[in-house]
């Protein structure tokens, strides 16, 4: 070829690389769990200003067979004591934690080294406070959440380590 058709030519592309599907899966679960933390806390700040007691009486008088049931009383005190300054807390902090999990996905999406180290911090700060809650309560959603956050803990040490031990 002469060095004009060299020059038409575009340059040669670099092979593609293939994303990591187990951080992308993590990233997605981060991403949902951020959405959801997002739509509580909207919907705490919805509640703001809203007087419960009403509609709650209303609620028990038509779902309540027996007003002597113990977990609808609990559940009518709880209502009850929910007030405005426990909206605005719960709103924050469901924002804040939303915020670090968007953090963490997006930085797991784009497969960037601080991102498996953040989610390293982040989510195995959490891990002790969610086994206690297992173990408090029980369910089947804590316990799969659980799981599922220790398993993206332990996958990411094995793969930081991995390719620090790699660099040497």
């Amino acid at each position: 070829m002469t060095p004009e058709a060299d020059a038409a030519l575009p340059p040669p592309q670099p092979p593609r690389r293939r994303h990591n599907r187990v951080l992308l899966a993590i990233a997605v679960f981060k991403f949902v769990k951020s959405a959801l933390l997002i739509a509580i806390a909207l919907g705490a700040l919805r509640l703001l200003h809203h007087d419960f007691s009403p509609g709650t009486l209303k609620w028990v008088e038509h779902v309540a067979s027996d007003p002597e049931h113990h977990l609808l009383h609990q559940l009518l005190h709880r209502a009850l004591e929910v007030d405005d300054r426990y909206l605005r807390a719960i709103s924050a902090g469901s924002f804040f934690y939303a915020a670090l999990l968007a953090i963490e996905g997006t930085g797991l999406w784009l497969e960037r080294r601080w991102g498996e180290y953040f989610t390293i911090i982040i989510t195995g700060w959490f891990i002790p406070m969610e086994l206690f809650e297992v173990g408090r309560h029980p369910g089947v959603l804590r316990i799969a959440i659980t799981a599922i956050n220790m398993a993206a803990v332990a996958y990411l040490v094995v793969r930081v380590r991995r390719e620090a031990g790699a660099a040497k």
